[in-house]
């Protein structure tokens, strides 16, 4: 009987230490949606990670700068996010995504 208690224990925390980053990304996101400076706002009022927060998701603009080539591959990545919550970008939306692009790429 003493088995079956411990074994979905082990069990989670042999999960939490095979995936580290998930309980790192959670926390990170946690700490985006209670700290402004690390938030991008869109016009629409959707809040992502900003550009500098290593997030490691879908939620965190740097996934996508990881995972563009272009800065049009990076727009469009982030617009079909935001389409998912029934918005879209505006020109001002994209005028701030291809600063904070731009200052990823010049980085060292």
């Amino acid at each position: 009987m003493n088995i079956k208690i411990n074994k979905p224990l082990l069990e989670s925390q042999q999960i939490q230490q095979s995936n580290p980053s998930q309980e790192i990304n959670t926390d990170l996101e946690e700490i985006v949606m209670k700290n402004k400076s690390k938030q991008f706002n869109f016009d629409c009022g959707v809040v992502m990670a900003h550009i500098k927060v290593p997030l490691n998701s879908r939620f965190g603009l740097k996934w996508h700068f990881d995972n563009s080539k272009s800065i049009e591959s990076f727009i469009e990545s982030i617009r079909s996010f935001i389409n998912v919550t029934g918005n879209d970008l505006t020109e001002n939306d994209i005028t701030m995504l291809t600063k904070q692009y731009t200052k990823q790429v010049s980085k060292p």
